[in-house]
C-alpha cells in the first residue's frame, strides 16, 4: 500500500501535512472565537490567511440566526450588536 500523503493535493494534502505536525484536531483553524469587551480600542482579532474573511457573530445567547460580515485587510468593523473585529494576518498553512 503507498502512503496516501503522496498522491494527495491541494487542501486534502494540506490537511494531512497539518495532521502530520501533530495538528490533529484543528488542521484548518476553525475555532470559535469569543469576543471581547466589544469597544473599539478592543476588538476582537480574527485571524486569516487571506486579504478578506467572512466573520460570523451570534449577537445574543439564544440567537437562532448568525450576523455575517466580510472583514478585509487594515479595517475593523462594528457588528450590529455593538462588538468590534478587526483583521489579523495568520501564518498560511504548511
Amino acid at each position: 500500500m503507498t502512503d496516501p500523503l503522496e498522491h494527495a493535493t491541494g487542501l486534502v494534502k494540506q490537511e494531512l501535512l497539518s495532521k502530520v505536525a501533530g495538528n490533529e484536531q484543528n488542521p484548518f483553524d476553525m475555532r470559535v472565537y469569543k469576543c471581547v469587551s466589544g469597544d473599539s480600542s478592543n476588538q476582537t482579532m480574527v485571524p486569516s490567511f487571506y486579504a478578506s474573511r467572512l466573520v460570523g457573530c451570534i449577537c445574543e445567547e439564544d440567537a437562532t440566526c448568525v450576523n455575517r460580515m466580510w472583514l478585509h485587510t487594515g479595517e475593523a468593523k462594528r457588528c450590529e450588536c455593538g462588538y468590534w473585529f478587526k483583521f489579523d494576518d495568520a501564518k498560511p498553512m504548511v
